[in-house]
């Protein structure tokens, strides 16, 4: 075997495995971590949709703390060249990965993570949203930077009322992040994709644009 490319098969195989992410234990979560808060929103939202149905992005941001919602990246499915994509709808302030540069709406989610992890990445939103399943897990953030934080990171299928489209939500948050206080957000009411929702646009999520890549 070629020398160069050895080494190269060798270092690509261990930043792999340094941004490779494994499932999260929810019992090793502490209460006053955001994602502690994310997860009993999306499940009280979920006890009360029905079974074919997923909660509506409008409604769960309603439900969550202000800060908890900082952390999350809202992300609507779009065909790709050699596999689906997901362009960005919303934006935490946040985020891991934050620069300076700002993002357009609309921009690809690939287009801001580092390419050898974007098919793992976008495979795992696209499993989400086929499955209608939450995914939970932590490893370290795959971004354009040298600089690379341990985090807890949920992907949530929503339902998307003022697009009438399925997407989902990225929350990425520090493993060290905390929320102090109690819960803010109002109970919620009704669950999942219904009339009753509304075409109302999406409130409580209209952040400036940031570059991430998580």
């Amino acid at each position: 075997m070629n020398l160069a490319l050895g080494n190269s098969s060798v270092k690509l195989a261990s930043r792999q495995a340094q941004f490779a992410i494994e499932e999260l234990n929810l019992q090793e979560i502490s209460k006053d971590h955001p994602i502690s808060r994310l997860i009993d929103s999306y499940a009280s939202l979920m006890n009360v949709c029905e079974p074919q149905f997923v909660p509506d992005l409008r409604e769960l941001m309603l439900v969550l703390d202000q800060e908890v919602s900082q952390y999350c990246l809202v992300l609507t499915p779009v065909e790709a060249i050699n596999f689906i994509d997901f362009i960005i709808f919303r934006r935490g302030a946040k985020m891991p990965g934050v620069d300076l540069a700002a993002i357009k709406i609309g921009e690809k989610y690939s287009d801001h993570i580092l390419s050898e992890y974007a098919q793992h990445r976008i495979l795992e939103l696209a499993s989400c949203l086929a499955l209608k399943r939450p995914h939970y897990t932590k490893g370290l953030s795959a971004r354009k930077s040298s600089l690379n934080v341990h985090v807890f990171r949920a992907v949530l299928p929503v339902w998307i009322q003022s697009l009438q489209i399925h997407g989902v939500v990225l929350f990425v948050a520090p493993t060290f992040a905390k929320i102090q206080g109690p819960a803010s957000a109002r109970s919620p009411e009704a669950g999942g994709h219904t009339p009753s929702h509304g075409g109302a646009p999406d409130r409580a999520f209209t952040l400036p644009g940031t570059k991430v890549g998580v």
